[in-house]
């Protein structure tokens, strides 16, 4: 086969690409060519084909290095690239035109319709149907300018020139890149880089930025650059949504939306996981997590590409391991001379196709067959949304006809939970799938990411030979370019008690409100607290316990202590004086720590003295696990805590138990506190993380009204409103003023003296009115205020009558 035409038909699907491979296999033609066309050339091409997905021994680059690879016919220069289909000194170009002049019809208005649009809907030019008086006719007329059939005669090319002029350079620089996928040249472009540096972060913002961070070949021209996109397309938007440095985020009109962050956070945890000190030394050995399974349905084209453009995808995320499965009854079309289909056997039921040397972190299989047929068998079962995406490149959802296919598995593809990243052709092909899919489910799914066009979409554009209007492009997007769904959460409480069950109590199969002890004295607060503890359990205890044995009954144990610890919290916060912890006990904590780094930073040593700060912080509020000696200790400190908590929280019969309790405190000191407080919760970026999607749903729910420019009123009349508001708010807090200190003697006391031995502190003297004072700095900045206020409480506590005094008027009212 040549390398020129095998390069060609690897980029084409499966029905374009069975005439090339008829062609490929036939003898060497020649063709003779007039004054004014390209002249044929003999000369032997033996550039071995940049990529090869064959696995005999003897492969077109290894036949092209014997110096057995056959001639080629034709041999194009880059200058000498245009030729109208009909006369092009190839010859499948010359059948292409064939074919469209028996199947294409001509566009012009005068003409009825013969089929459903699929460029757009249908336009009522002309008054509607009314104005189309015309039959049918095949496209025959040959446009000089862009060299393909377009209409049925001269008069209508130029009745209806301005139309055409819309696609007519597209359509040119369409037969120019199909002339240069068979012109013979060696493709450059083609050269893929290899690994990436970890030091070298990848710039997602477009195919420029990509292809240079990436340190690709330089790509000297646009028709190089259509050319290698037409392939790249498929892994790089994969990767374009998946990466961390994704250039759709949660910004203002980078379309990823609240859900969309929660779910791509979820996939990009595991694709750019920490660094854990994994070695090849025995001590260095980890746990591996599994591979990241990308399940592309409806796979065409994108199923028989070469697989070092799939390696991309790998590079892009080398740390993880991929798995990439192509589902669909043509994913194996006119390839069976590379991978004869495998017969169906108990080990392998669906026949698939595995290909597990592609890369050392990337598998490939292929499956001919319905991904409804194999989902009711539960093959991939169970779907994670940590470790499992969808992929629908194009897959004409809404297509009149292919959407009857899609009715069975869009249900199923909802069911998994999992994200689902479709595109499209055009615009218009993508708003019809999203409403098709609206249409079949709405309620049930949640956009993650707004419609929009693809930043990686193929920079070629390819022709519908059914229909030359038809110009589309591989990826375009979703809506218009692409879009990323995934089903809405209706039934997260049955899900969520499903894990607990699973998890925590397996072998039972009563309710389990029966079987679980309570934690706390509400049912929902305890579904989602042994939720959070079935996650811990499963993930770092059950992985390396249920390795040893199948009991379960240590889990059982761990779950008791941590009722009996949950319980007795609750009963004492519930016996704890809120009011005094809140805003008189931890004030005052504050406030000395507050003075403490002031009285260090504001320092009266000067130079060459030098006071380190932390030294000088400890020495006036010192405190051992906050040292910076006892950094590595910190762990230590922790479990202290814990075993202190433990001590006071469990009955007897419990810390008889050392191995069941060192366990549990390693849970809450490591996992709880270490990981998920500290590691976690603690950390700057989550917190930000979290203002934000606040700030974010807040704006959502309160939208700011329109303002009406005509209604508004004159300034005076806005000003006496104002004067009005104000009065009746100040009139109204004195009368609620004067009514609690009328009702106040008739109020109980804050805090009995028999439930509360320890003195009381009354309102007004509590810390936090001195913690916010020394926050605001009020004695250096103005400290007349301060003394006023000063004069006013101590007057309020100790004065005539002692209004603020304990189980005063202010201390009832408030208590």
């Amino acid at each position: 086969m040549e390398p020129a035409l095998r390069r060609a038909t690897l980029t084409l699907c499966g029905r374009c690409s069975a005439p090339l491979r008829r062609q490929a296999g036939s003898k060497t033609y020649e063709v003779s060519v007039a004054a004014g066309r390209p002249r044929v050339s003999n000369r032997r091409i033996t550039n071995a084909r940049a990529f090869t997905t064959s696995p005999r021994s003897k492969t077109e680059a290894v036949a092209a290095a014997d110096g057995t690879s056959p001639s080629t016919s034709v041999l194009l220069k880059p200058d000498n690239l245009f030729h109208p289909f009909s006369s092009s000194p190839v010859a499948e170009f010359r059948r292409r035109a064939a074919f469209m002049r028996q199947q294409a019809y001509c566009p012009h208005p005068d003409h009825q319709l013969t089929r459903l649009p699929t460029v757009g809907p249908a336009p009522g030019r002309d008054g509607g149907e009314g104005g189309r008086k015309m039959a049918p006719a095949h496209v025959d007329f040959e446009c000089p300018d862009c060299g393909l059939p377009v209409y049925c005669s001269k008069e209508h090319w130029m009745d209806h020139y301005d139309e055409h002029l819309k696609i007519c350079d597209t359509l040119r620089q369409i037969n120019e890149d199909d002339h240069d996928l068979r012109s013979g040249r060696v493709f450059h472009e083609a050269n893929l880089p290899d690994f990436q540096l970890e030091e070298a972060a990848v710039n997602m913002t477009s195919w420029d930025t990509f292809m240079y961070t990436r340190e690709f070949r330089a790509v000297d021209s646009d028709r190089s650059m259509r050319q290698i996109t037409r392939l790249l397309t498929y892994p790089v938007t994969i990767g374009s949504v998946l990466h961390e440095l994704s250039p759709y985020d949660f910004k203002t009109g980078k379309r990823l939306t609240v859900e969309g962050l929660k779910s791509l956070s979820a996939l990009r945890y595991n694709l750019h996981p920490p660094k854990n000190g994994r070695g090849f030394s025995v001590r260095e050995l980890k746990p591996e997590p599994p591979a990241m399974r990308i399940f592309i349905l409806g796979a065409r084209a994108e199923s028989s590409l070469p697989r070092p453009i799939w390696v991309q995808l790998a590079h892009l995320f080398p740390a993880t391991r991929l798995h990439l499965v192509f589902i669909g009854p043509e994913s194996m079309a006119n390839r069976d001379d590379e991978f004869p289909l495998p017969k169906r056997t108990a080990s392998n039921p669906f026949g698939a196709v595995v290909e597990d040397r592609v890369w050392y972190q990337m598998k490939i299989s292929t499956i001919v067959d319905y991904y409804h047929t194999i989902h009711k068998t539960g093959y991939f079962a169970p779907y994670d949304p940590y470790f499992d995406c969808f992929v629908l490149f194009h897959p004409g959802l809404g297509h009149p006809a292919s959407s009857h296919e899609w009715e069975e598995t869009l249900p199923m593809l909802l069911e998994t939970k999992v994200p689902i990243i479709s595109t499209g052709y055009t615009q218009f092909d993508m708003e019809r799938d999203i409403d098709w899919v609206k249409k079949q489910s709405k309620g049930e799914f949640d956009v993650l990411l707004e419609p929009g066009e693809n930043l990686f979409r193929s920079l070629r554009w390819d022709l519908n030979d059914m229909d030359p209007q038809d110009v589309s492009c591989g990826n375009w997007g979703p809506g218009p370019a692409m879009s990323v769904v995934a089903p809405r959460e209706t039934e997260s409480d049955r899900a969520t008690q499903a894990l607990v069950r699973r998890t925590l109590c397996p072998q039972q199969t009563r309710d389990k409100e029966t079987q679980l002890p309570p934690l706390t004295s509400r049912n929902d607060v305890d579904v989602e607290l042994y939720a959070l503890l079935a996650i811990v359990l499963r993930e770092y205890v059950q992985r390396w316990y249920g390795s040893m044995t199948t009991d379960e009954t240590f889990v059982a144990e761990i779950v008791h202590v941590v009722a009996h610890c949950s319980r007795a919290l609750e009963q004492r916060i519930r016996k704890l004086d809120l009011v005094s912890l809140l805003f008189d006990e931890l004030p005052q904590l504050l406030d000395q720590h507050v003075s403490a780094y002031r009285a260090a930073q504001d320092s009266l040593v000067r130079p060459p003295l030098v006071i380190d700060l932390h030294q000088a912080y400890h020495a006036l509020c010192p405190f051992p696990p906050l040292d910076a000696d006892q950094r590595e200790s910190e762990a230590d400190y922790r479990q202290l805590l814990v075993y202190a908590v433990l001590a006071v929280l469990l009955p007897t019969e419990d810390l008889e138990n050392p191995c069941l309790t060192a366990l549990v405190g390693q849970i809450f000191s490591e996992l709880v506190i270490g990981n998920l407080i500290i590691g976690k919760a603690a950390q700057p970026w989550l917190i930000l993380e979290g203002i934000c999607i606040l700030a974010h749903n807040q704006e959502k729910k309160s939208p700011s009204p329109k303002e009406d420019v005509s209604a508004q009123s004159p300034a005076i009349q806005v000003w006496l409103q104002s004067m009005a508001k104000m009065a009746l708010a100040l009139l109204s807090w004195i009368w609620i003023l004067v009514g609690a200190l009328a009702t106040s003697s008739s109020l109980p006391p804050r805090r009995s003296c028999a439930s509360s031995p320890r003195v009381k502190t009354p309102v007004l003297e509590f810390a936090a009115w001195r913690c916010a004072g020394n926050l605001l700095q009020l004695g250096s900045r103005m400290p007349w205020l301060e003394g006023f206020l000063s004069l006013a409480r101590f007057g309020a506590v100790h004065g005539p009558g002692h209004v603020a005094g304990v189980d005063g008027a202010v201390d009832r009212s408030v208590g």
